[in-house]
């Protein structure tokens, strides 16, 4: 991760996040394909951490 990376370290936890990826509804009707691949790139990546 990149706190290891950088020598740091969790100290406290303020709360929990979430990723949103908005896409308007035209792109997501002609770009389906290609928004689905980058959402399951992101989603092995996280599931890697």
């Amino acid at each position: 991760s990149t706190l290891k990376a950088n020598g740091l370290e969790i100290i406290d936890k303020v709360s929990d996040i979430s990723t949103r990826l908005i896409a308007n509804k035209v792109s997501l009707k002609y770009k389906s394909e290609e928004i689905y691949n980058l959402v399951d790139r992101f989603y092995d990546k996280i599931k890697k951490e």
